[in-house]
C-alpha cells in the first residue's frame, strides 16, 4: 500500500498561491497590528520587528517576561519608558510588499531569465494597495510630536497646605506567620515567604512593591507610595502577599472606609490583617511640584492639543481639560510662537500665573487664569 502523498484532504496536494496574495495579506496584517490592534493607532516595536523578519508562514511566539527581567510591565506607580514604533520602517515594510504583490518576478535565484509568473489579480494587488493607504493614513496620527510641561519637585512639601484625603504610605514593617494557614510551608522548598504589599481603592490597584526573599519580619527601606487619593467614602483594601514564581499566594487583607482610626499623621500605624500577619506604615504629607500641570500634549491645528491634565493643578484648577485646544499663551498666538517657543511658554505658565485662550471641545473658547498654586500629582 503506497504511501498517502502529504497534502490537503484525500491526499490532493494544495494549490499553490497567486503572487501577490501573500504579500497583499501581510500589508494588511501590518496595517491592522498598527492601526486597529493597538490602543490610539500606535503599535509595538516588536511586532513592527517581527513583521520585516519573519517569513509569511512563521508564528511569532509569545514570549512570557519573568518578574525582575527588563521589560516586565511596569508595577502601579512605578514608571517605564515606552518604546516609539518607526514609522519610516513599517512604510518601507509595506511598500515593499506592495510592489511585490503588484510587479511579476523576471529573474530567477541566479539572476537569469525565466518565464514570467502569474501577474497577481486585480483584487489581489487593489487589496495590498488599500493596505498600504490604510497604513498611511493611521499613521497621520503618529507624526505630531507629544510633550509634557515640566515638574520641579519641592524640597519640602511637609508644611504646605495640601489637597484633603492625598497622602503617601511609607510601609515599615511586615510580620508573616511562619506557615500557611492549613500549616504548609509558604515555598515548595520548605523556604519562608517573600512577602510584598498591594493598595487598592475599590478595584483599582494603586501600589505594588517589590517582594522581600525569605523573611517573615523584613524591616523595610524605602517601600514609599506616590500620592494616593484616599477619600473616607471608598473601601481601602491593604494587601500583604506571598511572591511565587507560578502564582502568588494572599497572606492577609484589611479592609475599611479611607485610611484606619489610628493612621495619623506622622505617626506609626499597625494593622492586623486577616490570616495573623500585622502591616506597620506611617501615613506622610505627599510630594508637591511646581508647574502647569499639563501631562500631555500635541501641537495640532495652530494651537496646542490638550491629551492628560492633573486634576490638582493650576491647568487642572483652571478649567483646561482633555480635547481643549491651547490657542493664546498671555496674549500670544500659538501660531505664531512656533512649537520650542510654545512649549517653554507653557511650561512656565503655572508659575507666571498665565492666562490661556482655550477652545474647547463643544468650539466654545474661553480666557483662563492660571494660579500660582502647586501640582499634586495623585493615583
Amino acid at each position: 500500500m503506497g504511501r498517502r502523498p502529504r497534502g490537503g484532504r484525500g491526499g490532493v496536494a494544495p494549490a499553490p498561491s497567486a503572487p501577490g496574495m501573500r504579500e497583499g495579506a501581510e500589508a494588511g496584517r501590518l496595517f491592522f497590528r498598527r492601526g486597529v490592534a493597538e490602543p490610539g493607532g500606535g503599535a509595538r516595536a516588536g511586532d513592527i520587528a517581527a513583521t520585516s523578519t519573519q517569513g509569511p508562514h512563521q508564528a511569532r511566539a509569545p514570549r512570557r517576561t519573568p518578574r525582575g527581567e527588563p521589560g516586565h510591565a511596569r508595577r502601579a506607580g512605578r514608571r517605564v519608558p515606552s518604546r516609539a514604533p518607526s514609522v519610516a520602517h513599517d512604510v518601507t515594510v509595506a511598500a515593499t510588499l506592495v510592489s511585490r504583490a503588484t510587479s511579476p518576478s523576471q529573474h530567477g535565484p541566479t539572476g537569469g531569465a525565466r518565464a514570467p509568473e502569474r501577474v497577481a489579480s486585480p483584487p489581489m494587488r487593489g487589496l495590498a494597495l488599500v493596505a498600504l493607504l490604510a497604513l498611511l493614513t493611521s499613521l497621520g496620527a503618529c507624526v505630531h510630536p507629544r510633550r509634557s510641561t515640566s515638574l520641579s519637585p519641592v524640597q519640602d512639601a511637609s508644611s504646605l497646605n495640601h489637597p484633603s484625603n492625598v497622602w503617601r504610605l511609607r510601609f515599615t514593617k511586615f510580620i508573616v506567620p511562619p506557615r500557611q494557614r492549613g500549616g504548609q510551608p509558604w515555598d515548595d522548598d520548605g523556604s519562608t515567604a517573600d512577602p510584598f504589599v498591594r493598595v487598592y481603592r475599590g478595584d483599582q490597584l494603586l501600589f505594588e512593591s517589590e517582594p522581600v526573599r525569605n523573611e517573615l519580619q523584613p524591616d523595610l527601606e524605602g517601600v514609599v507610595t506616590e500620592n494616593l487619593y484616599l477619600p473616607t467614602t471608598d473601601e481601602l483594601r491593604i494587601e500583604l502577599w506571598d511572591s511565587d514564581q507560578v502564582l502568588p499566594a494572599p497572606i492577609g487583607t484589611w479592609r475599611g472606609r479611607g485610611l484606619p482610626r489610628s493612621a495619623l499623621p506622622g505617626a506609626d500605624a499597625n494593622l492586623m490583617l486577616e490570616g495573623n500577619a500585622t502591616v506597620a506604615f506611617r501615613v506622610e504629607p505627599p510630594e508637591a511640584f511646581r508647574g502647569t500641570g499639563i501631562e500631555l500634549y500635541e501641537a495640532r491645528g495652530g494651537g496646542l492639543k490638550v491629551l492628560a491634565v492633573i486634576e490638582r493643578s493650576p491647568a487642572g484648577r483652571a478649567g483646561v481639560g482633555v480635547g481643549d485646544l491651547i490657542l493664546e499663551i498671555d496674549g500670544e498666538p500659538v501660531s505664531d510662537l512656533g512649537e520650542g517657543r510654545a512649549a517653554s511658554q507653557l511650561s512656565m505658565a503655572g508659575s507666571r500665573g498665565s492666562r490661556l485662550r482655550v477652545r474647547h471641545e463643544n468650539g466654545q473658547e474661553e480666557d483662563v487664569e492660571l494660579d500660582r498654586g502647586y501640582v499634586w500629582p495623585t493615583r
